[in-house]
């Protein structure tokens, strides 16, 4: 009887330990957002597509993201048709493009190399009901 215990407590601590090592960001608030200057998004519209990135970004594993910074009008506006080609049960009327910056913690795994810093890029599309959709993320 002793040993099922001991056996079962080595099992519980190993599962604990594997899992205890991973981190999931979620708390945004110290993330900084360059709005840059827009004649085609209210800030609304950006913190609205910021949002659907911190979603997203919050099943990340083992990062921290430090920044998103609007891309502009012209590659924003230029990338609508491309957002459609993604989502085509919608109907795409806009398009947000951000740059990012997130590090890797010193523990990630799987796909992260550790402790290293990532400079992606990030299409939110809008809908024609105002819905904001990440539609690609990554080295785009």
């Amino acid at each position: 009887m002793k040993r099922n215990i001991a056996a079962f407590s080595m099992a519980v601590l190993l599962l604990l330990s594997l899992v205890g090592c991973s981190f999931q960001q979620t708390d945004f608030k110290d993330v900084k957002i360059d709005y840059a200057s827009s004649e085609l998004h209210s800030k609304e519209d950006i913190d609205n597509a910021a949002n659907e990135v911190f979603n997203v970004f919050s099943e990340f594993d083992d990062a921290v993201l430090y920044s998103l910074e609007y891309s502009g009008d012209e590659i924003s506006s230029s990338n609508i048709d491309y957002c459609q080609e993604l989502l085509t049960d919608k109907k795409i009327v806009d398009c947000i493009v951000f740059k990012s910056h997130f590090k890797t913690t010193k523990h990630a795994k799987a796909a992260w190399e550790p402790d290293e810093d990532y400079y992606w890029d990030w299409y939110v599309a809008k809908d024609d009901h105002g819905t904001f959709t990440v539609a690609t993320y990554g080295y785009c």
